[in-house]
């Protein structure tokens, strides 16, 4: 069985318009087959971020359609904002993450101990060996 992950948000959309293998192989191959497992968590915070794109205009409404579509189908996990979510984000430094969605995802990823595919430097720097790219 494929080993479950993390999607943040800039590689699920990179996922959905087809341009994750050119931009990264290894994090396609894993949101891949942890998509084909039925493996692949996406973040609450995700879908925050996608909707402030959206009503910010920095993404048309249909990307948030294709996301949510994959949702509908049970293709992937959503999960949940909660406590201990809430919680983890104290260890993700403020200073190193300013953006609260990034550290709704990343907290997200250590509390259900999980990897987070993410090109995000910053998280990468926050999460350490957790984060894949």
């Amino acid at each position: 069985m494929a080993a479950p992950v993390v999607a943040d948000t800039h590689a699920l959309l990179w996922m959905l318009d087809g341009t994750l293998p050119e931009r990264s192989p290894k994090a396609a191959q894993r949101l891949g087959d942890a998509l084909n497992a039925k493996a692949l968590h996406v973040s609450i915070g995700s879908f925050l971020d996608l909707r402030y794109l959206v009503d910010s205009g920095r993404r048309p409404p249909q990307v948030l359609d294709d996301a949510r579509s994959i949702m509908d189908g049970e293709t992937f996990i959503v999960v949940p904002l909660d406590l201990p979510i809430i919680d983890e984000m104290a260890a993700i430094s403020k200073d190193i993450v300013p953006d609260p969605f990034d550290r709704i995802i990343a907290a997200t990823a250590v509390a259900v101990d999980l990897p987070l595919v993410t090109a995000d430097e910053q998280i990468q720097e926050a999460l350490g060996e957790r984060a894949v790219w």
